[in-house]
């Protein structure tokens, strides 16, 4: 099996470069073709300036009685989503004031793209749940007005809990929080219940982990095996494939908690053999572990893996090796290569094709590297979907200048890139147009964009497209995702 699947992943590689790539669907083996790493934010060149943007946000707090969350309208202001959603959350939290639990403090959050977030909350020692629960749900109400599907939660450093089930990742709820909690009551006096959780996957790229919003049938005190098998299922986010083997006796022992939040997972002996059959990286199987359990488990403070007997306590990430002392992998040491979703378009015949990309650092906010990503050209695994722009033409090398104002991205291009453009059929100059159009439009507010040459109006690109005017998004020609 090890040797097919390499001699697979040999000819995926000699057809992608020769051009002939059959349109498959291509199985998870591809995770080990070495491409581009998209972890690092290209330098934005002079002219990038990323401008404040702003959002009307619906505010949830808790009302006076405490049984309904109150809303009001505000403006907020902020360079990136996740600042916007940091932006929302202070202003709930001034709001609500006292109804809030004591001591509440937002400590982070953070857009992990695909419309979820992870937000970090502190409270007081003691605070009640109810106080609690109430401060999560109006969170979860905020963030759903800017854009959020779903919302995970940590409380002190930890994955949030109510009556003694871990909360999952909350989509917004209303706002009867009387209901809700009696909801949550009823649970809890239940043996089995269904969570929503952030199920993280492994970047095809190879560069990052990033979640997947999946939902979990619960058993209580069975909740880390429920997690386990939802690892092992096959990913549903594009670009990314499931990092944990196939195989239930990859796991040699049940689970065992060592005390003061510490989780043991005891992996079988012959763990990296049966990875590299899978063609998983081993750090990618105990990023994918770790940043699950303890995004969903409120009990969990560290995760500690075992190999057979040895206890993992460095792994060779793609920027640096991450250590671990004693092996206690925490949630903040995967800060780096946690990434986020963003839509890109290439060419697909006479339309556009969207595919995720998965971008680490804060890479998403910078207009220059969506347009990289745009004139990069598909990856292996993004079947049906081809080059925008000439082979010699590059976002880094052509591309002058990007600026945001309002709701007006402008691009800057080189007359380098007109020239290597030269030779392009009408549909192909539509292609490329609209391709760095409908991506740039994908950021928060941008509703248009307007292309210079030199820092000059120029009357057309080629031959089709005006660049009088500046121009929107087009939807005729973007595929739904």
């Amino acid at each position: 099996m090890k040797r097919l699947a390499m001699m697979a992943c040999a000819l995926v590689l000699a057809l992608a470069l020769t051009g002939c790539l059959p349109r498959v669907d291509l199985s998870r083996d591809v995770a080990a073709l070495p491409t581009a790493d998209l972890s690092q934010v290209p330098e934005a060149p002079v002219g990038y300036t990323p401008v404040s943007r702003s959002a009307d946000a619906v505010i949830w707090y808790p009302g006076e009685t405490g049984d309904r969350l109150s809303q009001q309208t505000y403006k907020v202001e902020g360079a990136s989503e996740s600042e916007l959603y940091r932006a929302a959350l202070e202003r709930m939290l001034a709001l609500g004031g006292a109804r809030f639990p004591e001591g509440a403090a937002l400590l982070g959050a953070e857009s992990t793209g695909d419309s979820l977030a992870v937000v970090d909350w502190q409270v007081a020692d003691g605070a009640g749940e109810r106080a609690v629960f109430a401060l999560l749900m109006a969170s979860a109400n905020t963030l759903g007005g800017l854009g959020a599907e779903a919302v995970s939660f940590r409380v002190n450093g930890r994955a949030a809990r109510v009556l003694g089930w871990p909360l999952g990742a909350v989509t917004p709820p209303g706002g009867d929080l009387t209901g809700l909690w009696a909801r949550y009551m009823l649970e809890s006096d239940e043996d089995e219940c269904v969570r929503q959780a952030l199920v993280y996957r492994a970047a095809m790229d190879g560069g990052s982990v990033a979640p997947e919003l999946m939902e979990v049938r619960l058993a209580r005190e069975g909740e880390i095996r429920a997690l386990l098998s939802a690892l092992r299922e096959d990913s549903g986010l594009s670009g990314t494939f499931s990092a944990f083997p196939s195989d239930e006796g990859a796991v040699r022992e049940d689970p065992a908690w060592l005390g003061d939040g510490v989780l043991r997972l005891t992996m079988d002996a012959n763990l990296l053999a049966m990875l590299e059959t899978e063609t998983i990286r081993p750090w990618q199987m105990y990023a994918c572990a770790a940043c699950t359990l303890l995004s969903f488990l409120p009990e969990a403070e560290t995760v500690q893996i075992y190999v057979g007997n040895a206890r993992v306590g460095r792994i060779e990430s793609p920027n640096e090796p991450l250590t671990f002392e004693d092996g206690a992998m925490r949630w903040e040491h995967f800060a780096r290569i946690r990434s986020r979703a963003v839509t890109v378009y290439l060419a697909a015949g006479d339309r556009l094709a969207p595919v995720t990309r998965l971008m680490t650092g804060g890479a998403e906010s910078n207009p220059l590297t969506r347009l990289s990503q745009v004139l990069s050209g598909p990856q292996v695994w993004e079947t049906g979907a081809f080059r925008v722009a000439p082979d010699t033409v590059s976002a880094e090398d052509d591309i002058l200048g990007v600026s945001l104002s309002g709701r007006e991205a402008r691009v800057n291009l080189s007359s380098d890139f007109i020239t290597k453009c030269a030779g392009l059929s009408a549909q192909s100059e539509r292609n490329l147009i609209y391709a760095m159009v409908d991506t740039l439009c994908g950021i928060r507010d941008v509703s248009r964009v307007r292309f210079y040459v030199d820092g000059r109006v120029k009357e057309t690109f080629l031959s089709e497209i005006s660049l009088l005017s500046p121009l929107y998004y087009n939807e005729g020609m973007a595929q739904s995702r």
